[in-house]
């Protein structure tokens, strides 16, 4: 697993053909070489993101399955994407990031 991209981070994803071109905001939510997305098992050089944020709609994907082909495609979805070809954000954080949360009694350490 690559160390800089664990779980919960968010990423920037680049364009497969121009590396200094940014596609998508996105968040890792699998490094697992065997998880298989779209039939194909992710391999080592690829991990699972949920696109976030599209910023180039047509740009290709690197792996396109589905009825997805395009950036334009994945919004909200999970897509395979080259660990060479994204950078980190963000790192992984509270896990009830962006949960509203009303402290009572009992309530510690949940949601």
């Amino acid at each position: 697993m690559h160390h800089l991209h664990q779980v919960g981070n968010d990423v920037i994803l680049y364009d497969i053909l121009r590396s200094d071109l940014p596609v998508a905001k996105a968040t890792v939510i699998s490094t697992n070489p065997n998880t298989a997305l779209g039939g194909q098992p992710l391999g080592r050089q690829f991990c699972e993101v949920v696109v976030n944020v599209v910023l180039k709609r047509d740009a290709m994907l690197p792996r396109p399955y589905a009825d997805m082909e395009m950036m334009a495609d994945t919004l909200s979805m999970s897509i395979a994407w080259p660990y060479k070809k994204m950078k980190m954000t963000r790192k992984a954080s509270n896990p009830c990031r962006g949960i509203a949360k009303t402290i009572t009694p009992g309530s510690v350490g949940r949601c």
